[in-house]
């Protein structure tokens, strides 16, 4: 008998069966209620969000440099920017838009 690509041969059919039993089994999110959670909010603090941002090279090399000196997070150095930043301004919320 010809053997077939992909078959499985005699005495380790248990792989498959163990494979087949972990994949039903396997939950796609670690809790019920993930799937409601935006991709960006997911795995996060509530007060944060996920985002991305396009800046100069030059700007990105200079907050990883100092975030590693000072021994922070690149999170935690925008942080501290947007607070010097925002020091003593008012900003105003954008309106929604008219329906």
């Amino acid at each position: 008998m010809k053997k077939r690509l992909g078959a499985i041969p005699k005495g380790l059919e248990w792989i498959s069966e163990r494979a087949d039993k972990e994949n039903k089994t396997m939950p796609l999110f670690k809790n019920s209620m993930d799937y409601q959670i935006p991709a960006a909010k997911r795995g996060l603090q509530d007060d944060l969000i996920r985002a991305t941002f396009i800046l100069k090279q030059d700007y990105l090399e200079k907050i990883k440099s100092y975030a590693y000196w000072e021994r922070l997070q690149i999170k935690d150095v925008f942080d501290e920017m947007c607070e010097q930043f925002f020091a003593g301004k008012k900003v105003r919320s954008v309106p929604e838009r008219k329906k």
